[in-house]
């Protein structure tokens, strides 16, 4: 059965009464939506200023259950504390071992053979410099508040979703890019993205200028760069998701480095771009199997990521429903 406590400060926290309570299950009950709900009764003040009062803090009332089930609820809530831990834990040994591959399966600057490379490769890697590799598209310079995700005919690609938002690859059929909303919006043969299509983010507020995605999944839509991005087409053909993770890596990004310009808002122009070098196997099974690879470790990262959100929604709604 379970018990009912009001006034009563000591008894809440064990302290008369140590026999009848569990502290673990009390921490949980500190932290749960319906005790901050019923702290926030007692708390006064706006912001920085905001103050608990402690007499009327004492008269908050607690029902709680005998301390075989305290432990029980403790022990199951610790858990899945646990759980979140491990699958974090293995989601950060992920995301350093692609890291670390980023770094050793492409040629270090001068170089032009990777420290790690797949089995049965052996010709030395291509340089080129960007010019030589790419041509520009036209981009537009919308701003967020031309955009809509609900209905449109054309789809932009805003610089702020490639720098936070978007990956190394960029699928416009599975992720969610905005349409423009003025249906009248005039595009030309030149401002029309392809698959393949590399869309560079040429300014941010840090050291991430420059980060940009490879594209792919367009079907039917109609596509466009928008503002402060840099798109750019390959004139060769590179198998599918090789230079979105090559100009993503520091063997690239380590060149714009010292052409970054600004101060609070850092930038690049397409005609530094021009000069920096791009390193790609000639082989494209080679190009195929390093895309490959790193898709494959980027679909794990999400799917550990989507394990850490359903355990942390399991645990959110245990914290809402077990505690009165």
């Amino acid at each position: 059965a379970c018990r009912n406590v009001t006034g009563n400060y000591n008894t809440v926290f064990g302290f008369s009464e140590p026999e009848k309570h569990d502290s673990e299950y009390w921490k949980y009950v500190f932290t749960s939506k319906s005790f901050i709900q019923r702290l926030e009764t007692v708390t006064y003040g706006i912001r920085d200023g905001r103050s608990i009062s402690y007499e009327e803090f004492l008269t908050l009332g607690f029902v709680y259950p005998s301390k075989a089930e305290q432990t029980a609820i403790a022990r199951y809530l610790d858990k899945l504390s646990d759980l979140i831990t491990l699958h974090q834990r293995k989601l950060e040994k992920l995301k350093n071992v692609k890291k670390a591959m980023l770094e050793k399966m492409f040629p270090k600057n001068g170089c032009n053979i990777p420290e790690i490379r797949f089995a049965g490769f052996t010709d030395a890697w291509e340089r080129r410099k960007f010019s030589e590799i790419y041509v520009y598209l036209k981009n537009n310079s919308l701003s967020r508040a031309c955009l809509n995700y609900d209905r449109g005919f054309i789809k932009n690609i805003h610089y702020g979703d490639v720098l936070i938002k978007f990956g190394e690859i960029l699928d416009v059929q599975n992720e969610e890019v905005p349409y423009i909303s003025n249906n009248e919006f005039d595009v030309s043969s030149t401002s029309l993205l392809q698959n393949g299509d590399v869309i560079i983010a040429d300014a941010a507020e840090d050291e991430t200028v420059g980060k940009c995605s490879e594209i792919r999944g367009i079907l039917d839509t109609y596509v466009v760069s928008g503002l402060h991005t840099i798109p750019c087409r390959p004139i060769k053909t590179f198998a599918t998701g090789y230079l979105g993770y090559y100009m993503n890596s520091n063997t690239y990004h380590d060149q714009l480095l010292p052409l970054i310009q600004g101060a609070k808002v850092s930038s690049i122009s397409k005609s530094a771009l021009q000069n920096t070098d791009i390193v790609y196997p000639c082989s494209q099974d080679e190009q195929r199997r390093i895309g490959k690879y790193f898709q494959q470790l980027d679909n794990l990262i999400s799917l550990q990521q989507r394990k850490i959100e359903k355990l942390q929604n399991v645990k959110k709604a245990c914290l809402e429903k077990m505690f009165v």
